[in-house]
């Protein structure tokens, strides 16, 4: 982690190639703890230079209606870790003819491959929040 804080402090972060980075961020998302790298990120300092949007969702509250224990970020990477618990299970085994290419086997199970496609969604949901929920405590209404 030491070694990590360092190459962020010596801006290496930013001189990386942003699809090398998209690259490894997918690769992070496919894995069972999607959550653990953004963590990492976070405490050595590479989220802030990466993804700034979502290192703005840190210490930001929630709202008491809401979740008043947590923060934002804490809330996105919840959704993120929820996300990979709601995984459709892989299809049973048939005990019929195969389906034709691109078409379910199962037609009451259909297929919902883990890809990058069904998991980024849970970032961006809280976009913007950071900057609401300031305005919001400045008006008094939050």
């Amino acid at each position: 982690m030491c070694l990590m804080r360092q190459m962020v402090e010596a801006g290496e972060a930013d001189a990386l190639v942003a699809e090398r980075v998209w690259q490894e961020l997918a690769k992070g998302l496919m894995e069972k703890q999607p959550r653990r790298m953004f963590e990492i990120l976070r405490e050595c300092g590479a989220l802030k230079v990466l993804l700034p949007e979502i290192d703005a969702l840190f210490g930001i509250p929630q709202p008491a209606a809401h979740h008043p224990e947590i923060d934002y970020g804490l809330h996105t990477l919840m959704v993120l870790a929820a996300r990979r618990r709601h995984e459709p299970r892989p299809a049973r085994p048939l005990r019929r003819p195969a389906a034709r290419p691109g078409q379910s086997p199962d037609p009451t199970r259909p297929p919902c491959p883990n890809t990058t496609a069904t998991t980024l969604p849970a970032l961006p949901r809280a976009n913007g929040k950071p900057s609401l929920a300031r305005a919001e405590t400045r008006a008094g209404t939050g």
